[in-house]
């Protein structure tokens, strides 16, 4: 049960995540990462406290596992990995 606020917002964090991608964000592992609790909150038009409420339910510590949310402490933003999670009802064609 994800509300749809939260749905909405994993769609943004997945575009943002092609962002990363093309400007090479990486942590120490290697992982991309994005850094914008407070521009997703922006863009859904939400206090700070109800936007954590929709990260939650995403993360994998709280809710369904589809982010991975680490702070950094000492006033830096925190690091959200983003999970592609993908199902297919049912297989997809080769048109090659």
């Amino acid at each position: 049960g994800l509300s749809n606020v939260a749905k909405l917002l994993y769609g943004l964090l997945l575009d943002r995540h092609c962002l990363s991608i093309r400007n090479e964000l990486r942590d120490k592992n290697k992982k991309i990462y994005l850094l914008l609790i407070d521009d997703m909150r922006k863009m859904l038009h939400c206090s700070y406290d109800k936007a954590i409420k929709f990260f939650n339910q995403l993360d994998v510590k709280n809710g369904v596992g589809h982010i991975e949310h680490i702070n950094q402490g000492q006033n830096k933003p925190a690091k959200i990995h983003v999970k592609l999670v993908i199902t297919l009802k049912k297989p997809v064609k080769n048109y090659g």
